[in-house]
């Protein structure tokens, strides 16, 4: 089984990976991994390493639009090196559907017509695997 933890700085993806990987998940970090690969640029010249965010800087800073795209090309190819096994096509619409179907139920509104209820979905998922 594969468990993808995604969301935004400080929402507790490294806290719960790390209490995954104590009972026995294999953990990779994606953004450890795009570090080793921006390592000359990350180092500054006296030595010292800087964090992946300070580097990349803010949105209006002028650095940000190139350095931004960088770090995307770096995480697709990480995710791509990870994903060596395509899922299984049903699996794959499966979750697909999950997504359609938290949409909708999120905004209150039937954006993605004829999906069945998010529960089972997540059943068939579950049955499927």
């Amino acid at each position: 089984m594969r468990l993808s933890l995604m969301g935004m700085s400080g929402s507790g993806k490294t806290y719960w990976s790390i209490k995954l990987a104590a009972c026995g998940f294999r953990r990779f970090c994606c953004d450890d991994m795009i570090a080793e690969k921006l390592a000359t640029d990350l180092t500054r010249p006296d030595g010292n390493i800087l964090e992946l965010g300070e580097w990349m800087k803010f949105p209006y800073e002028p650095e940000h639009k190139e350095r931004a795209s960088k770090y995307l090309s770096y995480e697709v190819e990480t995710l791509n090196e990870l994903n060596t096994e395509p899922l299984p096509p049903e699996l794959n619409l499966l979750i697909s559907r999950v997504y359609c179907a938290c949409t909708n139920e999120i905004i209150e509104h039937e954006w993605f017509k004829d999906l069945p209820p998010l529960k089972e979905i997540l059943k068939d998922i579950q049955d499927s695997i």
